[in-house]
C-alpha cells in the first residue's frame, strides 16, 4: 500500500503516532479595530466623483470605461453603480471592462463570470459590461517591458480605474497595489501580467510604475478612485485623482492601508489552521505578510510571523477554483483539492512566472486529519504547550479562535478580548469542523443559547424575536444564507458589524437586536437588506 493509500483506510495518525491525539483547548477571542467606516457609501462615492471635476469635462455621448478587477472589495458593486449613474447623468455612455490580468481563465467569459461572483452584474450596476481578452499594443519601457492595454478600454473617450489600495504580496515598496497596478498589470489581461511578472518578483517595484506611467501617457485615462479598508473589511477611505496624481495617492492610501491591516496578534505559532484560502481573500489566497510566507526565490521572506505549520482547510467558491496561494501551506484536505480548476489555477501561476506557486501540499482525508496531524508534528505530545490559532481566512480577523497556551499573550493585546471559556473542537462524522454551536458540548460553559457569536458562523442571531442579526464577515451581493429554521435567506452587500434584516421589516417597524429594540425603520426594509443609518432612525437617541 503506498502512503497515498492510507488516509483512505486508516489516519495517519494510527500509522505514525499509534493513534494517540494531541489536541489543545480552545478558547475564541475577539479583536477590535478603529472604527473609520464610511456609513453612507453611496453618498460618499457620489461626493467625491464629483469634487474630482471630472464629471464637468465629459462630452454629451463619451464612452467611458470603468475598469474593475478581482478583489473582494467591501461594497463594490454600490461603488461602481454610482458611477455609472453620474457618468450618464453627464452626457456619458459608461461601459465596465475587467481589469484583472489572466484572472477568470484568462478568458472574456471568465473574466465577466469573476465580476458576476462579485456582485457587478450588467443587470445591478446598470451598464454593459465588455469583457475580451484582445489588447492594444503600447510600446516598450525603457527596460524593454511591453506595455499592453485592453482593447477596448482603449478605444474609449476616457478610461476609470477603480481598485483598492493596500500592500502586495510579493514585494516592499512606495507603490504596491493600487490605481497604478490595476493599470499596468489589471488593464494589461494575460500579456501585460506575463510581461510584467516575467522580469520576476524581485522587479515588480521597478516595472510596475513604469508600465503604469507609459499607460497613462499613451492612453485615454481619466480618472481613478482608489479605496482602503480597515480591519473589518468595510470601506474607511476613498480619494479620486487625476492621472498625474495616481502615484502620489497610491503612496498617501498605502501608507493608511498597512496602518489598518489586521494581523496575527502573536509571533510565534506551532499550527495556524485555515478555514479558507481564496483570490477573493488575497491575491495569494492567504496574505504572505499575514501568515510571515512568501516563498518567492529572491524574495525576502517577512521576519515575522514564524509559523511552524499551516493548514489551509477549503477554497472559497469566489476563487472559482484557482487555488493559488495553497503552495504556502504545508497540509490541505482532499475536498480543497477537489474543487482546483486546473487551467485558471495554473494560468495564474504562468502569468506570474511562479512556478512553485503551483505545488500542491499533503492532502488528507478530513478536516480533523489534517488538524490532528498538524498537532503532532508541533510539540509532540504535549497538548498543553501547542499554539494554535484557527481563523475564518487572512482578511478578516476580528474573531479567532486560540489554543490555552496562548492566554497569557492574548490577555496583553489591548484591542483583543477573550470572549469564552476552554471548549474542545468537534468535528462531524466526515470528520468537518463544526462551528463553535454544534454540538453543544462544545460550547463555551458559560454560553447557552444556540447562536451565540462564534468565530465560524458569518452572521449571530443571539434570540428567536430578535429580526435582525449582526454580520461576522463581509457577507457579498448574491450570496444565500441558511438559518437556523432551514429557510434560506438572499442577501446584499452588508460590511462585516452591521445588522442583516431576517425579515421584511415595513416602514416604522421596530427593530430588534439581542432582544432589545434599538430603533425604528424609516423606509421599507427588504428580507436579506443592509440595516444601516440609510433605513434606520435610532430610538437610543431620542431616548436620551
Amino acid at each position: 500500500m503506498g502512503l497515498a493509500d492510507l488516509s483512505q483506510s486508516e489516519s495517519f495518525l494510527d500509522t505514525f503516532w499509534n493513534g494517540k491525539r494531541v489536541m489543545p483547548r480552545f478558547l475564541e477571542a475577539r479583536a477590535s479595530f478603529p472604527a473609520s467606516e464610511i456609513h453612507d457609501l453611496e453618498k460618499e462615492t457620489a461626493n467625491v466623483v464629483a469634487q474630482s471635476g471630472y464629471l464637468n469635462s465629459i462630452c454629451p455621448g463619451s464612452d467611458i470605461a470603468i475598469a474593475v478587477g478581482s478583489r473582494g472589495i467591501a461594497g463594490l458593486a454600490v461603488m461602481v453603480r454610482i458611477l455609472v449613474e453620474k457618468i450618464r447623468a453627464a452626457g456619458g455612455n459608461p461601459f465596465i471592462v475587467p481589469a484583472m490580468g489572466s484572472h477568470g481563465q484568462s478568458t472574456g467569459e471568465g473574466q465577466e463570470e469573476v465580476l458576476r461572483s462579485l456582485g457587478v452584474t450588467s443587470e445591478l450596476v446598470l451598464a454593459p459590461i465588455r469583457s475580451s481578452m484582445n489588447v492594444k499594443h503600447l510600446g516598450k519601457t525603457a527596460h524593454q517591458v511591453p506595455i499592453y492595454i485592453d482593447e477596448q478600454a482603449f478605444g474609449a473617450d476616457g478610461i476609470i480605474v477603480i481598485n483598492r489600495v493596500r500592500e502586495h504580496t510579493d514585494f516592499e515598496g512606495p507603490i504596491q497595489s493600487g490605481l497604478m497596478k490595476m493599470l499596468a498589470i489589471g488593464l494589461g489581461k494575460a500579456y501585460g501580467a506575463t510581461a510584467i511578472h516575467g522580469r520576476g518578483a524581485g522587479e515588480l517595484h521597478i516595472h510596475i510604475p513604469e508600465v503604469a506611467r507609459q499607460i497613462i501617457q499613451s492612453a485615454p485615462i481619466a480618472l481613478g478612485i482608489g479605496v482602503v479598508e480597515n480591519g473589518n473589511g468595510e470601506i474607511a477611505t476613498i480619494r479620486t485623482a487625476r492621472p498625474d496624481q495616481f502615484e502620489n495617492l497610491d503612496k498617501e492610501l498605502l501608507t493608511l492601508a498597512v496602518k489598518a491591516t489586521p494581523r496575527l496578534p502573536v509571533d510565534h505559532l506551532d499550527v495556524l489552521v485555515v478555514r479558507q484560502i481564496g483570490k477573493d481573500i488575497s491575491g495569494t489566497g492567504m496574505d504572505t505578510k499575514t501568515v510571515g510566507r512568501i516563498r518567492i526565490p529572491g524574495v525576502p521572506e517577512p521576519l515575522r510571523p514564524i509559523i511552524s505549520r499551516i493548514v489551509a482547510l477549503d477554497l472559497s467558491e469566489a476563487s472559482h477554483g484557482n487555488a493559488t496561494g495553497l503552495y504556502l501551506a504545508d497540509i490541505t484536505t482532499k475536498r480543497l483539492v477537489s474543487k482546483i480548476d486546473y487551467r485558471s489555477f495554473y494560468l495564474n501561476q504562468l502569468a506570474s512566472a511562479h512556478l512553485e506557486g503551483g505545488k500542491i501540499p499533503l492532502a488528507l482525508s478530513s478536516e480533523r486529519e489534517a488538524i490532528e496531524v498538524a498537532m503532532c508534528l508541533g510539540r509532540g505530545y504535549n497538548s498543553k504547550k501547542l499554539r494554535v490559532m484557527l481563523i475564518q481566512d487572512t482578511k478578516h480577523l476580528a474573531s479567532f479562535w486560540v489554543s490555552e497556551s496562548l492566554i497569557p499573550e492574548i490577555e496583553h493585546c489591548e484591542n483583543i478580548i477573550l470572549t469564552s471559556r476552554p471548549f474542545n473542537l468537534a468535528f462531524d462524522p466526515q470528520g468537518n469542523l463544526l462551528s463553535a454551536e454544534q454540538p453543544a458540548q462544545a460550547l463555551p460553559s458559560r454560553v447557552k443559547r444556540p447562536g451565540s457569536a462564534n468565530a465560524l458562523k458569518k452572521f449571530i442571531r443571539l434570540l428567536p424575536e430578535d429580526n435582525v442579526a449582526m454580520v461576522l464577515v463581509r457577507i457579498p451581493t448574491g450570496t444565500t444564507l441558511r438559518l437556523d429554521d432551514g429557510s434560506l435567506l438572499p442577501c446584499q452587500e452588508i460590511p462585516a458589524g452591521h445588522k442583516l434584516a431576517l425579515v421584511d421589516l415595513p416602514e416604522k417597524a421596530l427593530v430588534i437586536k439581542y432582544g432589545q429594540v434599538i430603533g425604528e425603520t424609516h423606509r421599507p426594509v427588504q428580507r436579506g437588506a443592509h440595516v444601516h443609518l440609510h433605513n434606520l432612525r435610532s430610538l437610543r437617541r431620542e431616548q436620551r
